[in-house]
C-alpha cells in the first residue's frame, strides 16, 4: 500500500480539501466498498492520494484493505497515518464541514470493521488469515508507541466512541496476540 508512506508526511492543503459527493470517483469507492471489493476502492483512493486529494469519508475503506491485506504492518501503517491526520495534516483532509463529526463517524466505522474482521479471522476454523506470522518485537514496540500517540490525540469528548472502539481493536490485539503487557488505552477501554 504505497500511499501509506505518502499520508505521513506533510500534506499539502487545498482550498477545497476531500471530493465532492457527486464526483463520480467518490460513487466508484462507495460502490466497491459497499460490494466489499476493498481492493479496487484502494486502486481508486490511491489516485486520489496521487492527485493530492485526501477524504476522510473515503480513507476508512482504504485503511480497511490495508489491514486486510498486510495484518499487523497494515495495522500500525494506519494508526502512522490516522497520528499525521490529527497532527499537522488535518487541514489537508476534507470535508471541510464538520470535520470533526465526518472524522468520529468514518473512523468508528474503521474499528467497528476492522474488530469484526479480526474476530471473525480468530472464530473461524479453517482461516488462514493471521494478524501476526510470528511474535516481532520491534513491530510489537512500534505499535504500542503509535497506539499511545492516538490515545493522546483522542482526548475531547467527541472521541468517546471511535476511542472506545480503539481501545477495544486494541484490546483484541493484547489478548488474542499478546500484544501488550498492559493497555494504553485502558481508561477508554473500561
Amino acid at each position: 500500500m504505497r500511499s501509506l508512506e505518502k499520508l505521513v508526511t506533510q500534506l499539502k492543503v487545498s482550498d477545497e480539501p476531500g471530493l465532492e459527493a457527486f464526483d463520480e470517483r467518490f460513487g466508484a469507492i462507495g460502490d466497491h466498498a459497499q460490494a466489499r471489493r476493498f481492493g479496487q476502492a484502494a486502486d481508486i483512493f490511491e489516485e486520489l492520494v496521487d492527485a493530492e486529494i485526501y477524504d476522510a469519508r473515503l480513507s476508512v475503506f482504504y485503511f480497511y484493505h490495508c489491514i486486510d491485506t498486510q495484518q499487523a504492518q497494515g495495522a500500525l501503517g494506519v494508526i502512522r497515518v490516522l497520528n499525521a491526520m490529527l497532527s499537522e495534516n488535518l487541514e489537508a483532509w476534507g470535508p471541510v464541514t464538520n470535520r470533526e463529526k465526518v472524522l468520529v463517524k468514518s473512523l468508528t466505522w474503521l474499528w467497528q470493521n476492522v474488530t469484526d474482521l479480526v474476530n471473525y479471522h480468530l472464530e473461524s476454523t479453517d482461516s488462514k488469515w493471521k494478524l501476526f506470522e510470528s511474535r516481532d518485537e520491534e513491530l510489537l514496540d512500534a505499535l504500542r508507541e503509535e497506539f499511545l500517540k492516538l490515545n493522546n490525540q483522542l482526548t475531547a469528548p467527541v472521541w468517546g466512541t471511535c476511542g472506545g472502539l480503539i481501545a477495544i481493536f486494541q484490546k483484541t490485539l493484547e489478548t488474542e496476540f499478546s500484544f501488550l503487557d498492559e493497555p494504553v488505552a485502558q481508561g477508554q477501554a473500561e
